[in-house]
């Protein structure tokens, strides 16, 4: 199989996959460029180049491999030549002692390589990297084979959303088969959440909640806490999925310690839940359009419930109150869990925040991804009459408010 992998070397670096690193290779005390002379500068860059790979650690070497990668290396290589001089680098790595985290950076950067050798034309290279991978799959090192099994898995997922739809149920069949014909066990369980949270984005709400329900029956007996925790939350997930159309059950105390007393308290009222964290950055882009709706819906029979996910209600509290959030937040005590913990979390398996859940003036869900301008559409279908008023340019707006 090829595996389509997208990423690009840049990201790697990024990412910090090949470690903290420095572009500059040379030692320390060799003498500055200007200080060599003209004629003997040439010769030192060959001799530069020449000097076989031979790294004092695993960390060295891929400074030094970044280094080529960056720059082309003393011999100015053309790309194709540097990324296959960086494969042979890290071969050379791959034999020394390394740590659990330096074995699994020299994987993954050397998988990308090769995946990058073969977008450039060279297939052999692309076979390469796909029976290295499936190498260290089946190796003696477990933990670097689960490493390699989840990459091999992940990739296999990513290129279910390309598919046309007929090869794409093909697909899914397939990859739900092979985890239903595994033991239940805490791995297969953590693929099985992985698959279902890409369904969950992939699919209509009602297929995904049948294909994340028969994921779920799989693993929900199996005797083991883990993973039984893990079927917990593909039961939730199922759940979430099925909610359009349906009311949501939500349990909670606001941070002024009363009784959420939902849904009796939201009576004929449209309602985002939205479940959230003060560390959560995508979180906190959605407020300035979330407080904008408010104010104009809000008088109308608007609310927000967001659930907090935080670990610890003091850090929620201050964030309220700096920020100035007007609506309903819940923070439920987790006892020694963490803030993913939350009745309302596990109940509906939220794996990713924001999400955000519309409920309609009848109580029943219309929406399980009310984000962005999705919310601005339900709001404005909610209420036709309603006009928000227009955002006035920023140049203008501060001419107003000097002269306030």
């Amino acid at each position: 199989m090829k595996f389509a992998w997208q990423i690009g070397l840049a990201a790697f670096l990024a990412l910090g996959l090949v470690g903290n690193i420095s572009p500059t290779w040379a030692a320390e005390d060799a003498p500055a460029a200007e200080d060599k002379p003209a004629a003997t500068e040439e010769k030192a860059e060959e001799a530069e180049a020449d000097k076989e790979f031979a790294p004092a650690s695993v960390d060295k070497g891929l400074a030094e491999v970044t280094s080529l990668l960056r720059t082309g290396g003393p011999a100015k290589l053309a790309p194709k030549d540097r990324y296959a001089k960086a494969v042979e680098m890290v071969d050379k790595m791959w034999d020394m002692d390394r740590d659990e985290g330096e074995s699994q950076r020299l994987m993954m950067l050397k998988f990308q390589l090769l995946m990058t050798l073969d977008r450039m034309g060279n297939k052999e290279a692309g076979q390469k990297a796909n029976s290295f991978l499936a190498s260290v799959s089946e190796g003696s090192d477990e933990a670097l084979a689960v490493q390699a099994r989840k990459l091999i898995f992940s990739i296999r997922i990513s290129k279910l959303a390309s598919l046309p739809p007929e090869e794409q149920q093909a697909a899914i069949d397939e990859i739900k088969g092979e985890i239903l014909a595994e033991k239940p066990t805490e791995k297969t369980a953590a693929l099985a959440t992985q698959f279902a949270s890409s369904l969950s984005y992939m699919l209509k709400s009602e297929e995904s909640a049948k294909e994340i329900g028969d994921l779920a029956d799989h693993f929900k007996d199996s005797g083991d806490e883990k993973v039984e925790k893990a079927a917990a939350s593909l039961i939730g997930m199922a759940r979430r999925m099925s909610l359009p159309g349906k009311p949501i059950e939500l349990t909670g105390t606001t941070l002024n310690g009363e009784d959420l007393n939902f849904p009796a308290a939201f009576k004929g009222k449209t309602v985002v839940v939205d479940f959230w964290a003060t560390w959560c950055g995508p979180c906190i882009a959605e407020f300035p359009n979330m407080k904008k709706l408010y104010a104009a819906y809000h008088p109308h029979g608007f609310e927000i419930i967001g659930i907090s996910l935080d670990d610890t209600k003091p850090v929620v509290e201050k964030f309220v109150e700096e920020r100035e959030i007007p609506w309903t937040i819940v923070w439920n005590d987790k006892g020694d869990e963490r803030g993913w913990s939350d009745v309302n979390s596990v109940r509906y398996g939220i794996t990713g925040i924001p999400t955000m859940i519309f409920v309609g003036k009848d109580g029943n869900v219309v929406s399980i991804t009310a984000r962005g301008h999705e919310l601005d559409k339900l709001l404005a279908e909610a209420y036709p009459d309603v006009k928000l008023e227009e955002e006035k340019p920023e140049a203008e707006a501060k001419v107003e408010k000097a002269g306030q």
